[in-house]
């Protein structure tokens, strides 16, 4: 216990030196921790070119995202806890033609964490597409299926959601490193072609239905939760 709340301290000294050094102008801060300081910055109509990580946790106020065009840099987006949040703005993929022409070039996300926003119950097929997304959190959230478009994700997590099953075309997920499907209790199967995913190295199905395994797993597989 004293190491986690050590870690914590360290955490929110971080936190708080990075907004300390523009505390009087945080439009101009690169990372935004606090839902308050983030609320702020979002209701202002101006483009943040700077802005590489935006957490808005525990925003119960919060329906639909907002309008991503304006953050070109954006690389970490956390919504968890947001338990109201049902409907994800279509800027979120900056990938398209027209948005592209809007602010000149495509927002680099990485990191996109919905968990626990226990009202969305979709994703927006386009945002598969996103070939700079590598990690993404559904856990506890009310979505069943996964866009068919998903191909470059490293790490997905979705603890207890109600998926039953995992895309089973040999594209999808090919890159895909560690999958956290624990609690998934619509689970029941795991595609056959999972073989072909050479990269994945840690899988979790604990407390899922999921009886029986392919007869190949990838060679790479270090660990596996069942």
């Amino acid at each position: 216990m004293e190491e986690l709340w050590i870690h914590d301290q360290l955490r929110n000294l971080g936190r708080k030196i990075v907004t300390d050094g523009s505390f009087k102008n945080i439009v101009n801060c690169t990372r935004l921790w606090m839902p308050e300081d983030a609320l702020e910055v979002l209701q202002q109509n101006e483009t943040r070119n700077s802005l590489k990580v935006l957490d808005l946790r525990c925003c119960d106020g919060l329906i639909k995202t907002p309008d991503f065009s304006k953050y070109s840099s954006l690389e970490r987006l956390i919504l968890e806890e947001c338990t109201n949040l049902v409907e994800i703005d279509p800027s979120i993929d900056i990938n398209t033609v027209k948005l592209r022409q809007r602010i000149g070039r495509p927002m680099k996300l990485v990191f996109l964490n919905f968990g626990s926003c226990e009202g969305l119950e979709k994703l927006l097929d386009s945002l598969g597409n996103r070939r700079s997304l590598a990690e993404l959190d559904l856990s506890e959230t009310r979505i069943t299926e996964l866009p068919d478009t998903i191909r470059n994700l490293r790490e997905i997590r979705m603890i207890g959601i109600k998926i039953k099953e995992l895309p089973s075309s040999s594209g999808m997920l090919k890159r895909l490193e560690v999958l956290d499907a624990r609690w998934c209790k619509s689970l029941a199967e795991i595609p056959s072609k999972i073989e072909g995913h050479t990269y994945l190295r840690v899988l979790n199905l604990k407390n899922t239905h999921v009886c029986q395994f392919p007869p190949e797993l990838p060679t790479s597989l270090t660990v596996i939760v069942h």
